[in-house]
């Protein structure tokens, strides 16, 4: 079902207040009630795109993420991309990932990296060949690679996020990413 100009704009109000909401709280303390008031709408307008915050939060992942295969086709490498967009967001990833009873959300944030993976691996030629995309493209299962690499990215981002004053965004991408190369040469 394809959403209206109008609905379109609801459900990104929706998304934008969510973030919004992420950035000064933890997802634990925000209530359905805090992102209705946010996005100056009614509980039913809520319902109407989203079953409930956890659902919502797909869409918050992936506006975070939108960014990544823009800059990968701007020449950047996909760990420089990924880089870039998660200490963009850091407060809103810090209040998803800390203090959050949600397992699920672990999944859902690996889930979401995988297919920026593998969005990557499907670009030809932009890659230099010590690019982790490039071997991972080049590996025997690409597929599970993503999805390996996608947990160690996910895993590695949260423990750099609770540390972030101790590494900078840019020396943390570089030798996160000359680590990652180690694991596929």
């Amino acid at each position: 079902m394809s959403l209206s100009l109008k609905q379109q704009r609801t459900k990104n109000e929706i998304v934008n207040a969510m973030i919004g909401l992420l950035n000064n709280q933890p997802l634990d303390q925000i209530s359905i009630s805090d992102i209705c008031k946010a996005a100056l709408i009614h509980h039913s307008t809520f319902y109407n795109y989203f079953h409930d915050k956890y659902h919502l939060l797909g869409s918050v992942s992936n506006t975070v993420c939108a960014p990544i295969i823009d800059s990968v086709n701007q020449g950047n490498s996909f760990m420089t991309a990924v880089v870039q967009a998660l200490s963009s967001n850091k407060r809103v990833l810090r209040n998803i990932t800390d203090n959050n009873k949600s397992n699920s959300i672990y999944f859902d944030l690996i889930n979401l990296m995988a297919g920026q993976l593998e969005l990557a691996i499907q670009k030809e030629n932009i890659f230099s060949p010590e690019d982790i995309v490039n071997k991972i493209r080049n590996s025997n299962n690409p597929t599970y690679n993503c999805y390996a690499f996608a947990g160690m990215i996910v895993g590695v981002f949260i423990r750099w996020n609770r540390d972030s004053e101790s590494t900078s965004a840019e020396e943390f991408g570089k030798y996160f990413n000359q680590d990652l190369s180690t694991f596929i040469n």
